[in-house]
């Protein structure tokens, strides 16, 4: 029997960002994650969060074969919707994955950066370049001991001949050497720190990468932090932890 929609509540809220909030849900033993796209008081971002959920939901639908990723939870979202009185009727309802973020971890297993490769080669194979990898909140250690990804809303499907998919898929793999060249840096052998079958990836940013960095993220966090006092959350391990 399905539980009964009220008996939907919110557990604990993940994230709280401009474009709404992520919160884990909970009925009983089951467990979910929500995103609602609230927006906030700059204008047009109710539109941009909506428009970023569409794209997540895309991109999991996609990739309901691959494992390692959120199964998307259609089949919850009316109940869901019903039940949180914020949700102002745009969700996006997925299954909850028990684990802790890369930057919180303090053990790994020896293989996580190799399982890893194989994750994003997976969804590479599928079309999808996440495109958000640089954050370390995004990367998760399962309870099962695996890698997990999360936080497909930036995420871009593309045909897999085009130049763009060549080149957003660099870039995934440039934050994945970074990761895994920082976390296996004291290993011993981690001189090598990409598997023999895989090649290493060229390093160099593309110009996309470059002129986001040099010239949009500068105005983007001056527009967050200074003009609108709001602080995106993107705790990361330090560097000399």
């Amino acid at each position: 029997m399905l539980p009964h929609t009220q008996d939907w509540h919110v557990e604990t809220v993940l994230k709280r960002d401009v474009f709404g909030e992520v919160e884990r849900i909970a009925c009983g033993a089951e467990r979910a994650v929500c995103r609602q796209a609230l927006g906030s008081r700059i204008p047009g971002s109710r539109w941009v969060s909506r428009l970023l959920m569409r794209r997540e939901a895309r991109a999991l639908g996609r990739l309901q074969p691959v494992e390692g990723v959120p199964v998307l939870r259609k089949d919850l979202e009316d109940r869901v919707r019903d039940a949180l009185p914020r949700s102002r009727g745009r969700i996006l309802v997925r299954s909850w994955i028990p684990g802790i973020a890369l930057q919180d971890t303090n053990e790994l297993p020896r293989d996580f950066f190799d399982h890893l490769d194989r994750l994003l080669e997976a969804i590479h194979a599928a079309g999808i370049c996440h495109n958000d990898l640089h954050k370390e909140q995004n990367i998760l250690l399962g309870d099962d001991g695996f890698p997990h990804l999360l936080d497909f809303q930036l995420a871009s499907l593309h045909r897999r001949d085009s130049r763009s998919f060549r080149t957003r898929c660099r870039e995934d793999l440039r934050h994945l050497h970074k990761h895994r060249d920082r976390y296996l840096r004291h290993m011993p052998g981690s001189s090598a720190p990409t598997p023999a079958s895989s090649p290493a990836p060229d390093l160099r940013r593309s110009w996309q990468a470059r002129f986001w960095k040099r010239l949009v993220k500068p105005l983007y966090n001056h527009t967050l932090r200074r003009m609108l006092r709001w602080s995106e959350d993107e705790h990361r391990r330090p560097r000399q932890g």
